[in-house]
């Protein structure tokens, strides 16, 4: 709804509102020692808006997982979502990153979730603490030791000036005196390293 305002009050905007759509699914664990039972309950589900231009308000919906790994979020404003589950209280998140999401067949890693046309009920989201780290040496064209050199990892799948989750942004280190580099904490999938 649009309103002029000028110096005086606008009274009597009517604003009409729906209930939102809603993401339910599982969360399945594949890697050693994972939560299980109650220990779920620690664990919840958030969507992050996919555009810049989206409220950032929408992304404090959380849906709590149940002990028997299922979750129903609250309505959300028709859009597309990026979705991503977290440690609510008590530790321990730092081990689990996203291995693969899921809904309707198609990739949540690739793509954001689309709630335009209503509620989507299929969703899986794997975890892992099956982490992996890239290393290597900077070396300049005439084979020595690049020092101090910037190394940045892509992944394949991030596009500039989309809003993804903080473990598919690209990530920036720098490279010992020896020119040495190392990234630790990645789930399994295609990088690019410049």
């Amino acid at each position: 709804v649009g309103v002029s305002v000028g110096q005086n009050d606008v009274p009597g905007v009517a604003l009409a509102v729906g209930e939102g759509a809603r993401v339910s699914g599982r969360i399945l664990f594949d890697g050693d020692n994972p939560p299980v039972g109650n220990q779920l309950k620690a664990w919840a589900i958030t969507l992050g808006p996919a555009s810049a231009l989206s409220s950032p308000a929408v992304a404090t919906n959380r849906a709590p997982v149940d002990e028997r790994g299922q979750f129903v979020s609250p309505g959300y404003p028709g859009g597309r979502y990026w979705i991503n589950a977290n440690v609510q209280s008590g530790g321990g998140a730092m081990q689990w990153l996203p291995k693969a999401v899921t809904a309707g067949g198609r990739d949540g890693l690739a793509a954001p979730l689309d709630l335009a046309l209503g509620d989507v009920d299929d969703v899986v989201i794997t975890m892992t603490n099956k982490l992996a780290q890239v290393t290597g040496t900077v070396r300049v064209d005439s084979g020595t030791v690049a020092r101090t050199a910037t190394v940045v990892l892509i992944p394949v799948t991030y596009r500039p000036g989309q809003v993804t989750s903080s473990w598919r942004r690209p990530r920036q280190m720098q490279a010992s005196d020896q020119g040495v580099y190392s990234v630790g904490a990645l789930v399994p999938g295609d990088y690019f390293v410049v």
